[in-house]
């Protein structure tokens, strides 16, 4: 069984899917560090105030000196296009994780759960395959060029992000959220004046539809992407259902704004990381020759299954262990508001109102 097992997590998988996410999370997070220099967020939110709610057990953290705060911003913008660029991609990843999580832990108050998610995908991301193809260590670095990844590289990512969504949905599965409408109709309420849409969150009952839409798309997307047949119109439900969060921040903070495009990350996880045969777009590492219909005489092999695949590897074992430690970790964690008692919901709120 625990071959079996071994052969389906190391199956060959086309390494252009990893190769796409790593653009658009290199991107993005360039994108949002440069925004926090561009509207003055990074004084606003750090250098500024002169007390910070600190996250328990991280009371130690100090926020850095006024210039060395805007070079670290700076400087998480630069590794974040080497990561795009996919150059010494590994130390820029780890790099972008460790200043990324720095950052979220110096206050409380700039908490959200896209930051979270971001913080998990670096780390992910840091023990992966992700600068196989489309990345310049790839051309500068022959032994990191590879026809394929293993199977696990794409599951571990898809993993995380089913989890976000699915822990997500349940979270909105209340009376507030889906009999009342709550907190959604306070957000629409502020936002009428948007632009062609403001009118729709005037109707009655637009909250209470869009909180059943959220909470049905979060507990079933992951579902949906994970079927071949609805994975192509699941994606694009994927994109136009964050774009429309990004277009409608609920927290009146700038650290949502700041947030943009994080909000969409999601959607390129779910990504296929591996094209139909008859794609007209080759893959990672092939040649335009070799594409062709299937079935033609010009259709290339199936590239053979490497030779890690046909036995169990020294290392199948403690990493299968190590990673369903990691799994049960991401089920178990947001199980704890089971513990706390009462409304965890109002709790949330409750700390929000005194700024902790």
């Amino acid at each position: 069984m625990i071959d079996r097992l071994a052969r389906a997590l190391t199956a060959p998988r086309d390494p252009s899917g990893l190769a796409i996410f790593r653009v658009l999370f290199g991107l993005i997070g360039a994108i949002s560090a440069v925004r926090f220099l561009a509207y003055g967020w990074v004084g606003d939110m750090f250098v500024k105030p002169r007390f910070h709610f600190k996250h328990m057990g991280f009371e130690w953290v100090r926020v850095l000196p006024e210039t060395g705060m805007y070079a670290l911003f700076a400087a998480l913008a630069a590794v974040s296009l080497m990561v795009a660029a996919g150059l010494f991609y590994r130390a820029a990843i780890v790099l972008f994780f460790l200043g990324f999580s720095y950052v979220q832990l110096l206050c409380v108050t700039n908490y959200l759960n896209h930051y979270y998610l971001v913080m998990l995908l670096a780390g992910l991301m840091a023990l992966l395959p992700m600068n196989a193809a489309w990345s310049l260590d790839a051309r500068l670095f022959p032994r990191v060029r590879r026809a394929s990844v293993p199977a696990w590289a794409v599951y571990a990512l898809r993993f995380q992000v089913a989890i976000v969504y699915t822990f997500a949905g349940l979270a909105k599965v209340n009376a507030d959220w889906l009999l009342h409408g709550q907190p959604l109709g306070v957000w629409l309420s502020a936002r009428t004046g948007t632009p062609l849409v403001g009118p729709l969150f005037a109707l009655p009952g637009a909250a209470i539809v869009m909180s059943w839409a959220g909470c049905l798309f979060d507990l079933t997307i992951a579902l949906w992407l994970s079927v071949r047949r609805t994975r192509l119109a699941a994606y694009g439900v994927v994109l136009v259902f964050h774009a429309h969060v990004g277009a409608v921040p609920h927290r009146d903070v700038p650290a949502h704004h700041g947030d943009g495009g994080a909000g969409v990350l999601p959607a390129f996880v779910a990504a296929r990381s591996r094209r139909p045969r008859s794609s007209p777009v080759p893959r990672a590492g092939a040649g335009a020759e070799e594409v062709a219909e299937p079935g033609s005489a010009r259709e290339p092999a199936p590239e053979p299954v490497p030779a890690f695949v046909a036995g169990r590897a020294w290392w199948h074992v403690p990493a299968f262990v190590a990673f369903s430690g990691y799994a049960l970790f991401q089920v178990l964690f947001p199980l704890r508001a089971h513990l706390y008692g009462g409304d965890v919901h109002w709790h949330e709120r409750g700390c929000a109102g005194r700024g902790a």
